[in-house]
């Protein structure tokens, strides 16, 4: 995967990356070259452990055995977020698009929250509720490709606010 520069107008993207290989071992995933701009973020989701790490500080090694999935992983490009409204939990939730589905990690939060997804025009397209902790996923094989605002609230704050392309 070569992201050869960004934008000002990128926000942050999310790519699952294809593991395939015929040989059970341990292996590395780094940055070849640590080109990130400040204030930007990569991280390496392994969705087959749960582990997420910062790629522009460390590499990760991970163990594979013939049979793994082979979208283990999900690669989130992130600018850090200024002025971020206090008491917000960036930190903890995250969102990524997997296929026709948009997931969201909600581990370090509390229940309880609102999930909505907007379109660039501001027009709501979908709300739910997530009431536990872990995942919640929004089904997204009804809109076309392109991109859209997922905003959560926790009772009346919001707590997450991200451009989503699917």
């Amino acid at each position: 995967l070569t992201y050869n520069g960004i934008s000002d107008h990128f926000q942050g993207h999310s790519e699952v990356l294809y593991f395939e290989c015929s040989e059970s071992g341990d292996y590395t995933i780094e940055l070849n070259e640590n080109h990130i701009p400040t204030g930007w973020t990569v991280e390496l989701e392994d969705q087959l452990t749960g582990i997420r790490v910062d790629l522009g500080a460390t590499a990760y090694v991970f163990t594979h055995s013939v049979g793994n999935i082979e979208d283990r992983f999900v690669l989130h490009i992130n600018q850090q977020t200024v002025g971020v409204a206090e008491g917000m939990a960036e930190n903890s939730i995250y969102a990524y698009v997997k296929g026709e589905s948009l997931l969201l990690n909600l581990s370090e939060i509390g229940g309880g929250v609102a999930l909505s997804l907007y379109d660039l025009n501001g027009r709501l397209l979908v709300s739910e509720s997530a009431v536990g902790q872990g995942e919640a996923r929004l089904n997204l094989s009804g809109y076309a490709h392109g991109v859209y605002v997922l905003r959560v609230h926790q009772g009346q704050r919001e707590v997450y606010s991200q451009k989503i392309i699917k």
